[in-house]
């Protein structure tokens, strides 16, 4: 995509599901957000602000747009003049505006390459978080229907209590053979002895000798060789011993994520993204496709917020080199997953309007849990408080309805609104109301008169 933008490349090489990114990847790159001191196209920045204002005019014109409208795309003069470029970039935009270019699912769901790590597999991703909350009997029979049903990849953390214990007794017995899935997973270790305690015990847990993609966890910094941590040359050690194939990272905060995307240390990033994402998480996924690394697609319903699987599904299916990992812990939301295997819901009028409308509804409602908004003036830990709602039904119950807790969620009811918190927060939440909401909801759960179990 980013040779298609600089022109190094013939269009018609270009996959149609990558093309749609082609708006959001000139502004990126107009803007040199992410080149730093590298030269990454060989159009100057004048005539990408050209080719910008060139796609704007076409956004608000009639009619048919023309070729000559890129005239300045033409090399040489007279009868030595090449218009290949220019026309090639017309038709380009032409499709772009008449819809053309969006993808089409074909029959069944597609593969899709995870940037530069090799890994191929269905745009259907298995994310192992809930099957905490069930037993190991369930959780194993869930995960083995998942890979029946074509699921190849599969995304569980250190931190997921016995979740990775359910991947080993699902797929560690001989039950398959190891290189028929993909196991990612990740440690929130600070330092490089927990890292390599974490690492194996993932290993043992998992009933492995390699993990595919090893994930620094929630990231708060972008570790880097000689950055005195000692936490990527771990990493790199891992690699080396043959014990992780590649170096993942996954954050909330999209600063860290720019960073890890900027330095080329990574080969993965694992990122909310979700049909309510804003622009600058769209352009956090281009940066991805620009720079050939895989995006792991985490919160794809927002936390619970979306509850049409046909929408979300039809959302990701758009972007080539993103695999969504589904939250999953019931059979029937398996089923939901599984039935697009063989029929993948295309981004359709109806779709987009359905999405317009929820995006207005539900904008004000998705805490990411990035932080940015601590500390709080009054003691709130603001960050696991206004995702307690989806805590409580998507994680082990029990930790989060504990005195500890408890004790936690009555603070809200000491918030002044001052307002400090809704200043600092990127995504412009009512936190205040939002905390409310979900204390609200906490102790309706806690009084028995709202269930979260099955």
């Amino acid at each position: 995509l980013g040779r298609l933008l600089t022109m190094e490349t013939d269009l018609k090489n270009i996959p149609e599901e990558a093309k749609p990114l082609a708006r959001i990847m000139l502004r990126m790159i107009a803007r040199n957000d992410f080149n730093g001191n590298r030269k990454v196209t060989t159009i100057e920045h004048s005539q990408l602000e050209r080719l910008m204002q060139v796609l704007d005019a076409f956004d608000k014109r009639d009619g048919e747009f023309k070729p000559e409208d890129l005239d300045w795309l033409v090399t040489g003069e007279g009868e030595g003049a090449d218009y290949e470029i220019r026309d090639k970039v017309a038709a380009d935009l032409q499709n772009i505006e008449s819809g053309i270019m969006e993808y089409v699912a074909a029959e069944g769901m597609k593969n899709i390459t995870l940037g530069n790590t090799g890994i191929v597999v269905p745009q259907n991703g298995f994310g192992a978080l809930p099957i905490q909350r069930i037993s190991k009997e369930k959780a194993v029979k869930l995960l083995r229907r998942a890979y029946e049903g074509g699921m190849r990849y599969f995304d569980t953390a250190r931190g997921y209590t016995d979740s990775e214990e359910k991947l080993g007794a699902a797929f560690g017995d001989g039950w398959l053979k190891r290189e028929e899935v993909y196991i990612a997973t990740k440690t929130h270790a600070k330092t490089p002895e927990g890292f390599w305690q974490d690492l194996e015990t993932s290993l043992k847990l998992l009933k492995t000798d390699y993990i595919d993609v090893y994930q620094f966890h929630n990231l708060s910094q972008c570790y880097r060789p000689g950055d005195g941590t000692g936490m990527y040359e771990a990493m790199l050690e891992a690699k080396a011993q043959g014990k992780i194939r590649h170096i993942g990272a996954t954050a909330h905060k999209i600063g860290v994520a720019r960073e890890v995307v900027e330095s080329g240390l990574y080969e993965t990033l694992q990122y909310p993204m979700s049909y309510l994402a804003e622009d600058k998480e769209l352009e956090l996924l281009a940066a991805c496709q620009l720079h050939n690394m895989g995006f792991v697609c985490m919160k794809g319903l927002a936390g619970g917020l979306i509850t049409n699987a046909k929408a979300a599904m039809a959302f990701v299916s758009q972007f080539d080199g993103l695999i969504p990992i589904w939250g999953i812990q019931r059979e029937r939301e398996l089923d939901d997953w599984l039935s697009f295997m063989d029929e993948t819901p295309i981004m359709d009028d109806e779709l987009r309007a359905y999405i317009a409308n929820e995006r207005q509804e539900l904008m004000g409602s998705f805490c990411r849990g990035c932080g940015y908004c601590l500390p709080c003036t009054v003691g709130i830990k603001i960050s696991d408080c206004n995702r307690m709602s989806l805590m409580i039904r998507r994680a082990p119950s029990a930790g989060w309805l504990s005195e500890k807790w408890q004790v936690e969620m009555e603070k809200i009811d000491e918030c002044v609104d001052c307002r400090q918190c809704v200043s600092k927060c990127p995504y412009e939440l009512d936190i205040p109301n939002l905390l409310r909401k979900n204390l609200e909801d906490y102790r309706n759960v806690l009084a028995g008169k709202t269930k979260v179990t099955e």
